[in-house]
């Protein structure tokens, strides 16, 4: 089976689950974004271990957890805070060559994927909820998840179908401009006719519809190459196993990464001043 077959197959088995429980919303979603993000964070520390360094593992997981549930759990914050002193005490007891380098990579896991992830959750529960009503967060949330996937997918088509000029030979070889400025049409469009199609359900004007169209479809392939950058640098082909066709969950969500926090981030504190 081709690579890309396996990539279908997985999506149509995963689509409707991630679907499902969005709708659900609350903890039901909290609990699959939170072991999302720990499956991506174990990754991004089994790509450091490639890379020579030793982090902290279990107690970088807990901290992620924390940095992650605090949409549902707001106390979870300074838990985060007590669990990095933690790391920092547990270090000296490791008799480590390299404890700057350990420490940093225990935290840095922490950050990316954990804390970004968490910025999901928002989305959909606590901004989201907030702003836009329980129908609101759940269609908003579901749109951006789609552009974001939706990019890659017309990415892909668009550079295979006019791609001449590489985008980073250096980190990608294989992306190009043109696939890339496909990726980004693709997520706007997408956009656009989930907002002809669901309005008003969908809490969206046409100025946002342009911004995250191109969030989800510029900033997402921005952290494809960030997780290809880091995967190059160890050596690593796939950052896991999980998912066939796609790689480890980091690869799955590499995009969402960065894309949905600038999103939130767009919603609370930008949309207003436009």
């Amino acid at each position: 089976m081709s690579n890309f077959a396996q990539r279908v197959i997985t999506a149509l088995i995963g689509a409707p689950l991630v679907v499902g429980v969005t709708y659900l919303g609350g903890w039901y979603f909290g609990g699959l974004i939170l072991l999302v993000g720990l499956l991506a964070q174990w990754e991004v520390y089994r790509l450091t271990e490639a890379g020579g360094v030793a982090p902290q593992k279990v107690l970088g997981l807990l901290v992620g957890a924390c940095l992650m549930g605090r949409a549902l759990v707001p106390e979870a914050v300074p838990a985060a805070v007590a669990g990095l002193i933690v790391v920092l005490v547990a270090e000296l007891y490791r008799r480590s060559e390299d404890p700057v380098a350990n420490v940093t990579a225990t935290v840095f896991g922490a950050f990316y994927p954990a804390l970004l992830v968490g910025y999901i959750i928002d989305l959909r529960i606590r901004g989201g909820e907030a702003a836009m009503g329980q129908e609101g967060a759940f269609l908003l949330t579901v749109v951006v998840i789609v552009a974001i996937w939706a990019s890659d997918t017309f990415a892909y088509f668009a550079g295979r179908a006019f791609g001449k000029h590489p985008l980073f030979p250096r980190i990608s070889p294989k992306k190009t401009i043109e696939g890339s400025v496909g990726g980004v049409i693709g997520s706007v469009l997408i956009l656009v006719a989930f907002k002809l199609a669901l309005v008003p359900s969908l809490p969206l004007v046409w100025a946002d519809v342009a911004v995250i169209g191109v969030i989800c479809g510029a900033v997402g392939q921005l952290g494809d190459l960030v997780e290809s950058m880091f995967k190059r640098s160890v050596g690593v082909k796939d950052s896991g196993r999980y998912l066939p066709g796609h790689g480890g969950m980091l690869d799955r969500i590499d995009a969402m990464i960065i894309a949905v926090p600038l999103v939130v981030i767009y919603l609370d504190w930008v949309r207003d001043l436009l």
